[in-house]
């Protein structure tokens, strides 16, 4: 297994689990009593940067050490995998005294020496920038921090060799919801996975799964494997001090994607959690002039999960949003009348007016990563549509030319947004023009209807707050986000 998260205290909720325990600890300690061994490479994250996601690794690893005591020997294998890419020394420098300011920050914040101690304790990746003094804890002045900008996204396992599991959804209780997504808006994830029945397939994602972590320490090249695979791996880079990016090994995920955006001719049908990337914003645009019949649907979160259930107004978070509302706007122009962009909300009333409010809705937020091509390719996994996860972070998707999965995933995908109202069956089926028509149609109707007489959990999504709240950040990677 390869996740980016993966919390073993993660409650069960069927009842052939619950009758096994009450969370994944258990389910696991059952499993490996029972003859299973299981292997995770869980990832790691810069400890400044990251703080809070580097101290749930830790937090996983510590549980895992109690399961490996309780387990048979051998069974277990929980390994944290940090992304050895790290940014060279001249960004170093210039980022010096906020990151130290940062460590100082999180210092200061404990109220004793004994708080302090224990805080770093929860994250060891901080030890080494972390020093004692004659007042106690207190940042090291020398050398500058190291910064990971890259991280392992995957969520990927391998059962048996014969069943693979993958797509967009890590495992904590934060990721779970309902199909009708009632919950609170900032306890709702939509998110699409696929379990494939392929000893061959398994065997060739078990090839990536045993292989990354030497590919990105820069040890081995990036192993063959069959098309319907598609990975993203950057490794280690040395010598370049100048620089904050890693150096990229496999942009296969991007190939998929713009090859099959190059050949569409009726639809593309995408959900994704970020519309942030210029290539696939370009490539989008390009087929849009090129062919005046193709349309296109995406359906994206009214806004960032930190924006809009933390308020967060950090840089990294306003400069992703500005290359949203600028991709966006590429592709209105090159689309017109032939774009529909959703979001989905709750049909009731919000309290408030806030980024987690959408005409007048508590928002639902789409995590999945998705592509439907002229219901004939898909391609599906951990990757969203941003620099990031094409170029840098580790990714695995699926690339399949398969017209009935297609059409069915694409009818399972429209028919999740419609729950409860099988009349509007207009809505299911091939994205051609009259039917995106008939989309755009419900959309509007949808705005214009009170929450709760609303048909489906569809409506438009809006550009201006993003554009609102977006800021360019020149010298920055547009991968950084």
């Amino acid at each position: 297994m390869g996740f980016r998260l993966f919390d073993l205290s993660t409650r069960l909720r069927s009842a052939e689990a619950r009758a096994v325990g009450a969370d994944w600890f258990d389910l696991i300690l059952y499993k490996l009593r029972g003859g299973v061994r299981f292997r995770l490479a869980l990832s790691d994250f810069d400890p400044i940067v990251g703080t809070a996601l580097h101290a749930r690794t830790w937090r996983t690893l510590r549980m895992a050490a109690a399961l490996h005591e309780l387990a048979p020997k051998g069974a277990l294998t929980v390994e944290a995998a940090l992304h050895p890419a790290e940014i060279g020394l001249v960004p170093r420098l210039v980022l010096w005294p906020r990151t130290r300011g940062m460590v100082a920050d999180l210092l200061k914040e404990k109220e004793d020496v004994a708080e302090k101690e224990r805080f770093v304790s929860r994250h060891p990746g901080l030890a080494r920038w972390v020093k004692k003094g004659d007042g106690g804890l207190r940042a090291v002045f020398w050398p500058p921090p190291k910064l990971a900008p890259v991280t392992h996204h995957q969520k990927v396992a391998v059962i048996d060799r014969k069943v693979t599991y993958l797509g967009g959804l890590d495992l904590d209780d934060r990721r779970w919801d309902t199909p009708s997504h009632r919950r609170a808006s900032s306890e709702t994830w939509h998110d699409i996975q696929l379990t494939v029945r392929s000893a061959a397939l398994a065997d060739n994602v078990s090839k990536h799964m045993e292989s990354f972590r030497d590919v990105v320490e820069g040890m081995t090249p990036a192993p063959k494997l069959p098309p319907i695979l598609r990975r993203t791996l950057s490794a280690r880079i040395r010598g370049r001090p100048a620089l904050l990016a890693p150096a990229e090994r496999c942009r296969e995920i991007e190939a998929a994607l713009l090859d099959a955006i190059a050949g569409a001719r009726q639809s593309i049908y995408i959900e994704t959690q970020f519309l942030r990337d210029r290539h696939v914003a370009r490539a989008l645009a390009r087929a849009a002039r090129s062919n005046p019949s193709l349309r296109l649907m995406v359906v994206l979160p009214a806004a960032p999960e930190d924006v809009a259930f933390e308020g967060t107004t950090r840089s990294d978070a306003r400069f992703g949003e500005f290359l949203q509302a600028r991709c966006i706007r590429k592709l209105r122009r090159a689309f017109r009348g032939r774009l529909a962009l959703a979001s989905p909300v709750r049909p009731v009333v919000a309290n408030g007016d806030g980024r987690d409010v959408l005409h007048g809705s508590p928002l639902i937020y789409v995590h999945a990563k998705v592509c439907i091509v002229d219901d004939e390719t898909v391609i599906l996994g951990s990757a969203n549509l941003n620099g990031r996860s094409l170029r840098w972070d580790t990714e695995l998707a699926v690339s399949l030319h398969d017209a009935t999965f297609a059409a069915r995933l694409r009818d399972r995908c429209l028919n999740h947004w419609l729950p409860e109202h099988g009349a509007r069956r207009d809505l299911i089926g091939p994205l051609d023009s009259s039917r995106f028509d008939a989309w755009q149609r419900h959309l509007l109707e949808n705005v214009r209807a009170e929450p709760a007489a609303r048909t489906g959990l569809l409506v438009p999504y809006m550009t201006r707050p993003a554009r609102r709240f977006g800021k360019d950040l020149p010298a920055v990677p547009d991968e950084m986000v």
